[in-house]
C-alpha cells in the first residue's frame, strides 16, 4: 500500500488548515441551529444523528469545498488537498457539535436524553427480540448519559462526514497528481 501512495506526488496550493477550522466552526453553528430549530418547532430530534444533520454536513462540505477551490490560484486543487480540507472540517464541525449536544442534553434540556433513549429502545424492540439479553441492552440504553449521546452524535456524524468528504473530493478536484514511474526511479538509484 505504501508503494501505491508514494507513486503519487501532490502539491498543496492553499492554506487549507485555516480554512477548515473556520468552515468547521460555521458548520457546527449550523448543526446546533438545526437542533435548536427542531426543538422550537415542536418536533425535537429523536437521535443525535439524523438525516437532517447529514444533509447539513453534505451541503456544508460541498459549498465550502467549492468556495475553497475558488479561492486558490487558477482553481487548482488535488484530491489530497480537498480530502485533507474535508476531513479537517468534518472533525472540527462534529467535535463542536458533540460539545453542543453534551451541553444541550446535560444542561439546557435534560429530558432530551430520555427522549433519545426511548427512540433507541423503540428501534431495538421487535417481536423477534426478547429474553434476558434484550432486556439488558434496553436497560443499558436507558442509563446513557448526556456525554454518551454527545459521543454518539460526534462519532456517527464524523463517519458520515468522512464519507461525504471522500466522494466530494473525488468530484470537485481539478487536478490529478502525476504518477511517478517507479522503474525509472529505481534505475536512477542503482546507477
Amino acid at each position: 500500500m505504501a508503494k501505491i501512495i508514494k507513486r503519487y506526488q501532490s502539491t498543496i496550493y492553499g492554506p487549507y488548515r485555516v480554512a477548515y477550522v473556520r468552515c468547521g466552526a460555521i458548520t457546527a453553528v449550523v448543526l446546533a441551529g438545526y437542533v435548536a430549530m427542531c426543538r422550537l418547532l415542536g418536533s425535537p430530534i429523536q437521535t443525535p444523528e439524523t438525516y437532517g444533520t447529514d444533509a447539513v454536513l453534505l451541503i456544508a462540505l460541498i459549498l465550502f469545498m467549492l468556495r475553497y477551490r475558488k479561492s486558490l490560484p487558477d482553481e487548482k486543487v488535488t484530491f489530497k488537498e480537498l480530502m485533507l480540507f474535508g476531513l479537517g472540517m468534518t472533525l472540527v464541525a462534529t467535535f463542536l457539535y458533540g460539545l453542543f449536544m453534551w451541553l444541550y442534553c446535560g444542561v439546557l434540556d435534560k429530558g432530551q436524553t430520555s427522549l433519545f433513549a426511548e427512540a433507541r429502545i423503540a428501534m431495538m424492540e421487535s417481536p423477534e427480540t426478547g429474553g434476558a439479553e434484550a432486556q439488558v441492552a434496553i436497560d443499558h440504553v436507558r442509563h446513557y448519559s448526556a456525554f454518551d449521546w454527545a459521543f454518539i452524535g460526534f462519532f456517527r456524524s464524523a463517519v458520515m462526514g468522512g464519507l461525504i468528504a471522500f466522494f466530494a473530493a473525488i468530484l470537485l478536484r481539478t487536478e490529478k497528481a502525476p504518477v511517478k514511474d517507479a522503474r525509472t526511479n529505481n534505475h536512477e538509484l542503482k546507477n
